[in-house]
């Protein structure tokens, strides 16, 4: 997913946290040349360093410059000055950080951590780790313009056809069922030291009785919000999984349809090798697979950046030996070139709208 509009990081130094913000590709970080606490990076410093899964800075770290933490700026600004709403305040980077590691939900975690509450100007509370998560999470775009989006379809299409959904999210790979989730670091997979955290990453299975009530849409909706993004992107592996749901659970009289949606180019092939060209010819050759099936595959892409509108393009389309256009049966591609929360909000839901239509008359 596009990070947040400012992700922000707090850095250490041999002589205890500073705060320092350097504007790195739409990322502030922080440097320091040695890490404090047990949820950094180690004492040593790193001559090869991850900052994020799949969002390297432009300027490669060294012995002088670790990367922390890594925060989002809730204000969504071009620089974090202060953020207050329903009884929690932050008045600087360094109180997101200390709400994001959870150290301002009581004093004596606050205290237990080294926090200086008087140079932060905050009282600790509960809830503070977790206002800051989902203000945060609200933050990530276009993933929240997505799962608002598909939440309205999904609202709008089960009201006009007999739909029954499945679900498959993926990212190195795919869950296998509805409660599945995935560890992963925080920041770098180079922390031997640092936290990790669950993430979801569910599979609902295609509910196959002919009883509308079984149609999976309140499993199906109740899990989008909690989607994050997180390591790489398998398409060729999500796609895989939805058009064996979709073969093996066949309903008697129904016409079969995957929606792709996705915000970039695939990373990771069948194989786990992250290499984007095998990982992209991998996911045509499922497009094949679903093709020889019946099964359209309609894609919705939102561009994140110039570069990738290209590359979206050739991938998704259609028309010419795209996903869209090998998978036929209908299938159709939109694209959404990512601008502003709000404008991209507006043309996803547009999208959908005619994605509902095609699904509508496809099935008829």
């Amino acid at each position: 997913m596009l990070p947040p509009a400012i992700d922000s990081t707090y850095g250490g130094t041999e002589n205890g946290p500073t705060v320092a913000n350097f504007s790195l590709s739409n990322h502030l970080y922080a440097g320091g040349s040695k890490s404090v606490g047990s949820n950094l990076s180690p004492s040593g410093p790193h001559l090869t360093y991850e900052a994020a899964s799949a969002l390297q800075p432009l300027v490669g770290p060294s012995s002088s410059s670790l990367f922390t933490d890594v925060v989002v700026n809730l204000n969504n600004d071009q620089q974090f000055i202060h953020y207050s709403k329903d009884g929690f305040d932050f008045p600087s980077s360094a109180a997101l950080l200390e709400a994001a590691r959870g150290n301002l939900d009581s004093p004596e975690r606050a205290t237990a951590a080294g926090v200086d509450l008087a140079a932060l100007r905050i009282s600790p509370k509960v809830g503070y780790k977790n206002f800051y998560l989902k203000a945060a999470k609200s933050q990530l775009q276009p993933l929240d313009s997505i799962n608002t989006a598909t939440l309205n379809f999904l609202s709008e299409i089960v009201h006009l056809a007999n739909v029954h959904f499945g679900l498959v999210a993926f990212n190195d790979s795919t869950g296998f069922s509805p409660a599945d989730t995935v560890n992963s670091p925080d920041v770098s997979t180079l922390y031997p030291t640092g936290n990790s955290s669950s993430h979801p990453l569910p599979n609902i299975s295609l509910n196959t009785s002919p009883n509308y009530q079984d149609n999976n849409y309140a499993s199906v909706s109740s899990i989008i919000p909690s989607l994050d993004p997180f390591g790489e992107r398998n398409t060729a592996q999500g796609l895989k999984a939805a058009i064996d749901q979709l073969s093996n659970h066949p309903r008697i009289g129904t016409k079969k349809a995957i929606v792709l949606i996705t915000d970039g180019m695939p990373t990771k092939d069948l194989s786990g090798a992250i290499n984007p060209t095998t990982a992209a010819a991998d996911a045509i050759n499922q497009a094949y697979r679903a093709k020889n099936l019946g099964i359209s595959v309609f894609c919705v892409a939102v561009a994140c950046s110039d570069k990738e509108i290209a590359k979206e393009n050739a991938l998704y389309n259609d028309t010419a030996n795209g996903i869209a256009a090998i998978s036929a049966n209908g299938a159709r591609y939109y694209r959404v070139d990512y601008t502003n929360p709000a404008d991209t909000q507006a043309k996803l839901t547009g999208a959908f709208a005619n994605l509902c239509r095609q699904l509508v008359q496809l099935a008829r």
